[in-house]
């Protein structure tokens, strides 16, 4: 009895200490904002636009790009702010991560910035950043994480978090799997 709730406290300990922890950890990257030619924040958690703006108003960057399904209204959002609407650039054709990839590299192109910081939540940071890293040279771009979000200590306990990262991992695997 002795050894089979010592065997239970171990696998309790490894699964709340280790194996969750790692699970976040993996779906992380989070790299220090430094100046770029835009920030593309992409369309998802409301965290998401409230930290682009406070990048760009920090003078990390001279434009700022919305992609995504709800790029209109964050456009709107960065107004009220009083970001100038010149430095505000839209995609709203994009319905995927790799979407955004793609239609923010041609709007880049487009009016000749090269360098980006690519703004997302922790949790779609990795994917993110393997899908940018196909339309983006990795010198020239940044990825950066919602800073107040959840953590790799309490990720698990957030229902919306949770499942977020668990339809993350199986995103990764369809975008190895269909789309690259």
């Amino acid at each position: 009895m002795g050894a089979t709730l010592l065997g239970l406290l171990l696998v309790f300990l490894m699964l709340f200490k280790l194996i969750l922890p790692g699970m976040w950890n993996f779906l992380v990257v989070n790299e220090a904002p430094k100046a770029s030619d835009v920030i593309i924040v992409l369309s998802g958690d409301t965290g998401r636009v409230k930290y682009g703006i406070e990048l760009f108003q920090a003078g990390y960057a001279d434009n700022i790009l919305f992609a995504g399904g709800a790029a209109s209204s964050m456009r709107r959002q960065a107004v009220a702010e009083g970001i100038e609407e010149t430095r505000i650039l839209v995609d709203n054709r994009s319905n995927s991560t790799f979407e955004n990839a793609e239609n923010s590299a041609d709007i880049m192109k487009a009016h000749g910035l090269n360098t980006a910081i690519v703004v997302t939540s922790g949790y779609h940071t990795k994917r993110a950043s393997v899908i940018f890293e196909h339309f983006f040279p990795r010198p020239d771009l940044t990825i950066c994480a919602v800073p107040d979000g959840p953590s790799a200590d309490n990720w698990w306990k957030d229902r919306h978090t949770f499942m977020a990262a668990v339809f993350e991992y199986l995103k990764f695997v369809w975008y190895f799997l269909f789309e690259r």
